[in-house]
């Protein structure tokens, strides 16, 4: 670590970083630690192989204190992301006893936290109905982080982590991560991080760096193993036609790379334990514009136009992990990106021109590194052809009616990896039911606010924050989810109240 890290980090925190395999401080950490050490909320757009797993790892360290209770929870959109979370973070502090202490650890899949647990991770709609039954106290939260929004969404979790957010201190901190702006985003940052300190700050500028225009466009690839990702760097190369430099992270890689270009069929050079390899290709073209290829993700935005900048032909290849993050350099240095041409199929994996068009134009279309967070798994477990294949088959029988693929959450259920139920004296109570949607007759104009709504609902009705979802403020009135169960009793008790020393009238809400 520099000698500015040890200013913003004492001795015990340089060594747990150490631990993670960090011996230098990442951009976003060293961006992002004054603001923690202030007690500011932070919103970042990042993603794996950024140092977040640090950044998290720290907030989480400062905000568990032996015998505080919870204080910190870390939402995550698949088990096997919070598993790696909750591993670095108690990795990291390893020597500081139950300080750091996040439960369930990798391979537990229940959420009945034993005593002196500091942390819980996991996805908000496993960790709600524990907040509903009263087993997890959010009396004690300091410090809530929410690992990918947009993963978070598309595994159809957002509404519970609105719900768990809706119960939060005001002065709880939170730390969001995201892969790029969007609503969800501007929503948070409206609503819940207006104050919070934002990184990268260009990101998140309303006039954002579009692409340069005539800049050379980074071509990109992505797998999970390493002879995949040699595949990609090959055939990359072999359509260059003119020799490359390749930078790699590190000199036992470098050695890797070699030998995988020469068996298959690539003769590079490279000079003995550095992280640089040369290629030349026969025929090379004398007059060609350089190519520079980074194989695996830099630390930061530096190290990579270091290595790609004044390259006519830019180059990266990274595990599918680090795609999104790759990607987010990409936009900081105003690069258009597009993907390597993918490696052909096997002919028995061949579908008709009609549902290759269709493919592609989803590859168009979708963001990559989101969808890869749910694929992560598989992928490391079979590799990206098999997976392809088996998903174009769903694809295709789903379309033909003959099959129903099934919502993430359903999915997970049914896996026999969900999270054991709780038990709670409330019969069903402690699990996760419908909302139900009421009418409020106050409004933005009477200028009530979301904590407004949220504590003449506790106070009056005695109902926790956990069973109060989405709240929606409009001009003269506002529209509240509660949860089933508890909604006629919300409504007997609100209704005739003052809020904002308005008497307002409650009901069921009639919008279709």
């Amino acid at each position: 670590m520099s000698a500015e890290a040890s200013h913003v980090m004492n001795k015990a925190e340089l060594q747990g970083a150490r631990r993670l395999g960090f011996d230098d401080m990442p951009e976003l950490v060293e961006a992002c630690l004054p603001a923690l050490n202030r007690g500011r909320s932070i919103a970042v757009l990042a993603a794996d192989g950024s140092g977040l797993e640090l950044l998290y790892a720290l907030a989480v360290s400062r905000a568990c204190q032996a015998g505080g209770g919870i204080g910190a929870i870390l939402l995550t959109s698949t088990k096997a992301r919070a598993a790696r979370c909750a591993a670095a973070v108690n990795a990291f502090d390893s020597d500081g006893g139950s300080r750091g202490r996040v439960w369930p650890p990798p391979g537990k899949s229940s959420l009945v936290p034993p005593p002196g647990t500091m942390a819980l991770t996991g996805r908000a709609s496993e960790i709600l109905p524990a907040v509903r039954a009263g087993r997890v106290r959010l009396s004690d939260l300091r410090l809530l982080i929410i690992d990918g929004t947009e993963a978070i969404e598309q595994a159809g979790d957002w509404s519970s982590v609105a719900a768990l957010l809706a119960t939060l201190d005001a002065g709880t901190i939170k730390i969001v991560s995201c892969l790029g702006p969007g609503s969800l985003l501007s929503d948070l940052l409206t609503n819940q991080l207006s104050r919070a300190y934002r990184w990268p700050p260009e990101l998140f500028d309303e006039a954002r760096p579009e692409p340069t225009k005539g800049a050379s466009r980074l071509w990109y690839g992505a797998a999970p193993g390493l002879e995949e990702r040699l595949d990609l760097l090959a055939a990359a190369l072999e359509d260059t036609r003119t020799g490359a430099t390749v930078f790699c992270t590190d000199a036992t890689t470098a050695a890797e790379v070699v030998r995988g270009l020469a068996a298959r069929g690539i003769a590079p050079g490279s000079e003995p334990d550095t992280p640089t390899v040369q290629v030349t290709l026969e025929p090379a073209v004398a007059s060609a514009a350089p190519v520079a290829v980074v194989f695996g993700l830099p630390m930061d935005l530096e190290s990579l136009t270091s290595r790609l900048e004044g390259a006519n032909r830019r180059i990266a290849v990274v595990t599918t992990r680090h795609l999104g993050q790759l990607l987010l350099h990409a936009r900081r240095a105003g690069w258009p990106t597009r993907a390597l041409p993918a490696m052909a199929a096997r002919p028995d994996l061949d579908p008709v021109e009609r549902f290759r068009a269709l493919v592609r134009e989803e590859l168009q279309r979708v963001d990559p590194a989101a969808e890869l967070l749910l694929l992560e798994p598989l992928l490391e477990e079979h590799g990206t052809v098999p997976v392809a294949a088996a998903l174009a088959s769903l694809l295709r029988r789903r379309s033909a009616g003959s099959a129903t693929v099934k919502q993430w959450p359903d999915m997970e259920a049914d896996s026999g990896l969900s999270v054991e139920p709780l038990p709670s004296g409330d019969g069903e109570r402690g699990t996760r039911s419908a909302w139900t949607k009421i009418y409020v007759a106050v409004g933005r104009r009477d200028g009530a606010k979301a904590n407004d709504l949220v504590g003449a609902i506790t106070g009056e009705t005695g109902i926790v924050g956990g069973q109060i979802g989405k709240i929606e403020i409009r001009n003269s009135f506002t529209l509240v989810d509660i949860d089933s169960q508890v909604v006629d009793e919300v409504i007997s008790g609100l209704d005739g109240s003052s809020i904002k020393g308005r008497t307002v009238s409650v009901r069921l809400d009639r919008e279709k």
